[in-house]
């Protein structure tokens, strides 16, 4: 496999895949409630995407607009399911504040409301207030204590607080309760790696791949674990399967290119941070990749406009400031690369020895 040359030998120092959910781009390796079917806000009589509100029931209640509703519950104030469907249409039209008051409304008049209280929840998760999410999960799970996918969704609150031991037990207990539940074993396999539990973080990747092939993030999980292990053609393999499964991943593109920069696959590289880029403009990471790529090719004034632009969505990434240095260098251009360096080290981020080395030997200075 070619290597990449000197040239970017520094640069690359400095960068690698990506695998948080920084760097400006959005959340791309767990699934969340809302993401595709994979935390269905719902009761067992209501599967659905908890991002969009469930359907009024089809009984005498259920009207097509909210003015219907206001002139039936001036009649009817009593009537639960009244409130839930009327809080459904403003959830829809984007009216929280009324939505909430809605779900809230039911539960006071239906307290074994479940689907209410799961929709009031995903309202509050939306809005930050988890401590609130909490409780009322809780009571949804008190209402349902085998339906699996209402630990899925604690679980997610759970990590957005942090706490990792309760996100684990409630992941367990979803795939304990429902077998087939890939997702969960997609997010339940992201804190055995952060853990550092490697084996256990495949197995469930692996898991959940065996149980549903068609999801992005279960492949593009694997073949991060796959790429930092140097298995780099199973790991390309499993993010072009990450794309093929979802052609908008943004993170699979950028992902993939990592891969193909640090087998020479310069082209290749280049292209897949293309997409990355047009599918998520902001992607600081994506423009210092393929800014090392044209480096490589030296194509150094593209090179330094991709820095530059990382630089102007994240002022403060020392990294970016060291890659342009090194495409300065390239250049010949000391005292420009020099000035980067200090800006990376106000940032308290340190360019590697070798390449300072090289900086000063090649400047004549000594700093």
């Amino acid at each position: 496999m070619k290597r990449l040359s000197l040239l970017v030998f520094f640069l690359t120092l400095c960068l690698g895949l990506c695998a948080c959910d920084g760097s400006g781009a959005k959340p791309g390796r767990r699934t969340t409630p809302g993401g595709g079917g994979s935390g269905d806000a719902a009761d067992k009589d209501d599967d659905r995407d908890p991002d969009r509100p469930a359907k009024p029931k089809t009984e005498k209640t259920a009207f097509t607009t909210v003015a219907d509703y206001d002139k039936y519950l001036e009649e009817n104030p009593e009537d639960p399911q009244a409130y839930y469907n009327r809080g459904t249409l403003h959830l829809r039209a984007g009216n929280t504040a009324g939505a909430l008051a809605d779900f809230t409304k039911a539960v006071e008049l239906k307290p074994d409301y479940q689907i209410a209280w799961v929709n009031r929840a995903v309202l509050y998760v939306k809005s930050g207030r988890f401590d609130e999410a909490l409780v009322d999960y809780e009571k949804a799970i008190e209402l349902d204590p085998q339906n699996g996918r209402m630990y899925f969704q604690r679980a997610y609150v759970y990590e957005k607080k942090n706490d990792a031991k309760r996100a684990l037990a409630d992941y367990d207990k979803a795939i304990a309760l429902k077998a087939d539940y890939a997702e969960a074993h997609v997010n339940r396999g992201l804190l055995h790696e952060a853990a550092g539990q490697l084996d256990k973080a495949m197995a469930d990747y692996n898991r959940a791949i065996e149980l549903n092939a068609k999801l992005p993030k279960a492949h593009a999980n694997r073949g991060l674990i796959l790429a930092r292990q140097k298995k780099w053609d199973e790991a390309l393999a499993d993010f072009s399967k990450a794309i093929e499964r979802d052609p908008q991943y943004a993170r699979g593109y950028y992902n993939r290119g990592v891969v193909y920069l640090s087998s020479g696959n310069l082209d290749g590289a280049i292209a897949d941070f293309d997409k990355a880029i047009e599918l998520e403009p902001n992607f600081p990471k994506a423009y210092i990749n393929r800014g090392a790529a044209h480096t490589e090719k030296k194509n150094f004034e593209a090179a330094g406009n991709d820095y530059s632009k990382a630089i102007e969505l994240e002022p403060d990434n020392g990294k970016a400031y060291v890659s342009r240095a090194v495409n300065f260098f390239n250049q010949q251009k000391y005292d420009e690369a020099w000035a980067d360096v200090a800006k990376a080290r106000a940032l308290k981020v340190e360019p590697s020895k070798k390449f300072i080395e090289a900086l000063k030997k090649a400047s004549r200075r000594d700093k």
